[in-house]
């Protein structure tokens, strides 16, 4: 398995094949082999809507769970906006990721009303969409977040049980490790019904290593900060060098 685009088209091109029918937490459960296709976007917007069209050449739709509060990207600003409106533009739905660490510590999670600011949250989300959240997933959620089993009216839960009740198998590249050949399992149809989750932000067009794809995360923040300045700079070329933040 290789962290390219050339993999995740063709792996995605071998699911179709293999008679996998791609769908989200609301539509699962139709086909007898089907695929729930997710994103968290952890570190970059820029590199979810990059995945989403290649998706959306190849006619599949998956889910994108974006953070509210993060240090990497900033959902007020018109870029992001922009970013977060063209996933939708590309046929995905945009769900919350929701970071309880911004809210409470580890010790006063079991007292935190998560229904609550998972709520306010996906209010917020709602507006920038122009249309309801309809799915949530928790960010780097640990054994006691996820048996707590988080429910919030009108909001699927991408942890939910339901979704972890044997049935439907969980496959994940997170830190850019797939724990299983996910090959193998589409290629043999070994599992009927899989929850497959992908960072886009591994996904280059060359194969590059954990470093280099980070340092591409950190490069690309100082080029967002410099076109920042200069959108609020005036001729910002008489003080700064494009070209040593671009």
């Amino acid at each position: 398995m290789q962290f390219t685009h050339s993999w995740y088209k063709n792996i995605i091109k071998l699911a179709k094949e293999q008679g996998y029918s791609f769908c989200d937490y609301s539509n699962y459960n139709r086909h007898e082999q089907e695929i729930i296709l997710r994103h968290d976007v952890d570190m970059s917007l820029d590199k979810a809507v990059e995945m989403a069209k290649i998706e959306n050449e190849l006619g599949v739709s998956s889910t994108y769970f974006v953070l509210m509060f993060t240090n990497f990207y900033n959902i007020g600003g018109n870029r992001e906006r922009g970013l977060i409106k063209e996933l939708v533009g590309l046929g995905h739905n945009v769900g919350l990721h929701f970071d309880d660490t911004v809210y409470c510590s580890e010790k006063d999670r079991r007292s935190f009303d998560y229904s609550k600011a998972i709520t306010q949250e996906a209010r917020i989300l709602s507006d920038i969409l122009g249309e309801p959240v309809r799915f949530m997933s928790m960010h780097r959620p640990d054994k006691v977040t996820l048996d707590m089993n988080i429910n919030t009216e009108g909001i699927i839960n991408a942890y939910d049980k339901l979704f972890f009740d044997g049935e439907i198998k969980y496959v994940s590249d997170s830190r850019r490790r797939w724990r299983e050949d996910v090959d193998s399992i589409i290629a043999n149809r070994t599992y009927d019904k899989i929850q497959m989750l992908v960072h886009p932000l591994w996904y280059y067009e060359k194969e590059i290593s954990i470093s280099e794809a980070l340092k591409k995360i950190i490069d690309s923040s100082v080029s967002d900060r410099y076109m920042a300045i200069k959108e609020n700079i005036s001729r910002i070329d008489e003080i700064l060098n494009e070209n040593d933040y671009m």
